[in-house]
C-alpha cells in the first residue's frame, strides 16, 4: 500500500490503490499530456428549424404548397362528408323531415374544408367535420 507524507499531522495516511501518491504529479506510467488542463469545448451554433404542424381551418390560409414548394393563400372548397351526413340524419330524427334534414349541405360549417393551392391545383390540406 502507498503512503504519503501529509504536513498537518506528520503522520503517513495510505491512499487507496490506483490513486497517485502525489497529486497533481505525472506517475512515471502516466503520458506526459496526462495532468495537462483541458481546453474548454468550444460552442457550436447551429440553425434552428421549427417546423409547427398546420391545422387546416374552415378559412383560407397561408402554406407551403408540397407540390410546387411555393408559398401560397389556399383556395378552399366545400364537400359534403360523414359530418355533413350525420347532421342531416339527426335532423330527421328529431323532426325536421320535412326538409330541414338538408340544411347541412347547404351550411359550409357543418361541410369538409379541402385547402388546394391556387397555382397547381394540389390538394394541400383538408379539415373534416368530424
Amino acid at each position: 500500500m502507498a503512503y504519503a507524507y501529509t504536513p498537518n499531522n506528520d503522520m503517513k495516511t495510505p491512499y487507496p490503490p490506483g490513486y497517485p501518491m502525489n497529486p497533481g504529479m505525472p506517475t512515471p506510467n502516466q503520458p506526459p499530456y496526462y495532468n495537462t488542463p483541458v481546453p474548454p469545448p468550444v460552442p457550436v451554433i447551429q440553425p434552428v428549424t421549427v417546423v409547427q404542424p398546420m391545422g387546416f381551418g374552415h378559412m383560407p390560409q397561408a402554406a407551403q404548397c408540397s407540390a410546387c414548394r411555393q408559398q401560397i393563400v389556399t383556395n378552399v372548397r366545400y364537400e359534403s362528408g360523414g359530418g355533413t351526413w350525420l347532421f342531416a340524419f339527426l335532423i330527421c330524427i328529431f323532426g325536421g323531415f320535412l326538409g330541414c334534414c338538408f340544411i347541412p349541405f347547404c351550411v359550409s360549417s357543418c361541410q369538409d374544408a379541402v385547402h388546394t393551392c391556387p397555382a397547381c391545383h394540389a390538394p394541400v390540406g383538408r379539415k373534416n367535420v368530424l
